[in-house]
């Protein structure tokens, strides 16, 4: 009994060029030559060369947003210099920071060592302890989403007390 799910089918065999008999005149037939076709060009990623940051200010565990805090980019390296800044909104969020970043593809390679920059981003608000976080990584064409949750200020302050939190090195 034949099963019809399983039944050997054989391969196509290719067509060949049909030939005329002529007796008097016969001459061979040369195969029909198909082009080379060019091979398929995949689509290269763009070579981003910048990240993104947004930054999320709250206070209460992340329950209610600060309105007004003043969030300032700078490089990680001790240089100090400011790269972006901006208040945070109605939302508590700031706008999106476009910074210098490697290359997205850079991060594929296992020579590199360290495939995102590092930032320091500094929070300050009158109601609130200023709040400081270093090794922010930015990788080449991501959004890095930053929550950042406020301290309010005791009610007798003694001098300017500041929370730094410091990020490890993390890998994708």
């Amino acid at each position: 009994m034949s099963n019809n799910y399983f039944e050997t089918i054989s391969e196509p065999q290719p067509a060949r060029p049909l030939q005329t008999q002529n007796t008097t005149d016969a001459q061979p037939v040369a195969p029909q030559q198909i082009p080379d076709e060019p091979a398929p060009q995949v689509p290269q990623a763009p070579d981003t060369s910048t990240g993104q940051m947004v930054v999320s200010v709250f206070t209460a565990d992340q329950l209610y947003p600060v309105v007004g805090a003043t969030v300032t980019v700078t490089q990680d390296n001790g240089s100090g210099e400011v790269l972006a800044s901006s208040d945070t909104d109605r939302s508590g969020r700031t706008t999106v920071f476009t910074l210098p970043a490697p290359s997205s593809s850079v991060s594929q390679e296992p020579t590199v060592a360290i495939p995102f920059s590092q930032y320091r981003v500094t929070i300050d608000h009158p109601d609130f302890l200023e709040a400081v976080i270093e090794n922010v990584q930015v990788f080449g064409g991501v959004l890095t989403q930053l929550p950042v949750n406020l301290v309010p200020m005791p009610e007798i302050p003694k001098g300017n007390p500041v929370r730094i939190v410091v990020i490890p090195k993390q890998n994708l």
